[in-house]
């Protein structure tokens, strides 16, 4: 697979279409920390027997080690989870799934998440 570098204005150098903008921001570079998807659902845990908080914050210190990303896109949107992105600065793109029937309990909580945890939960 080849990957190219999204169309740029010469007077900007920003890209010209909403898709390349939203690649662009994406991708770290100088001027963005880029985003990843962060799982902390290692083998053998999983949304039902989620990881140790000392997993997952050792997860997310290795992300900060290793990469330029500061911004995780992740489904685990619980109290514990954000307090960790919280304290290493990272910011949290939601997942949330309404795939499931009545999803009152899922909004109810995202919505909850996203009054405790404004400067985290970004969206």
């Amino acid at each position: 697979m080849t990957v190219t570098k999204p169309p740029t204005s010469s007077a900007t150098q920003k890209p010209t279409t909403a898709l390349a903008y939203f690649l662009d921001r994406m991708t770290p570079n100088a001027n963005s920390p880029g985003s990843i998807s962060f799982s902390p659902g290692v083998s053998p845990y999983s949304p039902w027997s989620p990881p140790p908080l000392s997993l997952v914050g050792t997860l997310m210190d290795k992300l900060i080690q290793q990469t330029n990303f500061r911004t995780v896109m992740m489904y685990y949107m619980e109290l514990n989870t954000l307090q960790l992105a919280k304290q290493r600065g990272l910011k949290v793109l939601g997942i949330v799934d309404l795939t499931n029937g009545d999803n009152t309990n899922v909004i109810n909580n995202a919505v909850s998440m996203a009054r405790l945890f404004p400067d985290v939960l970004i969206a």
